[in-house]
């Protein structure tokens, strides 16, 4: 039996909701798998990039989209990024126990408050509190990801904070 067979069956209770926020928590979950099951809390495995491409292929067999190699490197870096976002109490709420009540908790914290496109975007600037700033003021303002781009590239942050 393949070592990820147990991993894909969980995955199907979370994929499969179309809404942005049910795939945001399935990436986190996914990294968070990566990182703390299959390279045992590392955030760099030696076998990582084996790691991916066997998993991307196990998975590839039980879905029909979103597990390629790059998707499961987005998920492993979203939750190295954002794992202080949800409380381990929090998380096994919603993953093991499957309890309606985080779902509440969620309603008024969201952890996440933009889409998977801006977090893909956002998760390429290293200064934590910049990375957050242009967060809060896509959320706030609306911002598309082409917006964010454009106040990204044109150093909106460091003009603000200089000014």
């Amino acid at each position: 039996m393949c070592q990820y067979s147990g991993f894909s069956e969980a995955c199907k209770k979370y994929y499969c909701s179309t809404s942005e926020y049910d795939s945001l928590l399935t990436y986190y979950t996914i990294g968070k798998w990566i990182i703390e099951v299959q390279q045992k809390g590392e955030t760099r495995a030696r076998y990582g990039s084996q790691v991916i491409k066997s998993l991307s292929e196990e998975m590839k067999k039980n879905f029909e989209r979103g597990f390629s190699e790059d998707s499961l490197k987005n998920a492993r870096k979203f939750y190295l990024t954002y794992k202080d976002r949800i409380d381990e109490t929090v998380f096994n709420l919603f993953a093991v126990e499957k309890s309606e009540t985080v779902f509440s908790l969620f309603e008024e914290k969201p952890p996440f408050i933009v889409s998977w496109s801006h977090y893909l975007q956002l998760m390429r600037i290293e200064n934590e509190d910049e990375r957050s700033f242009y967060e809060i003021e896509s959320a706030k303002s609306g911002w598309s990801v082409r917006t964010l781009q454009r106040q990204y590239n044109s150093s909106l942050y460091e003009r603000l904070a200089l000014s």
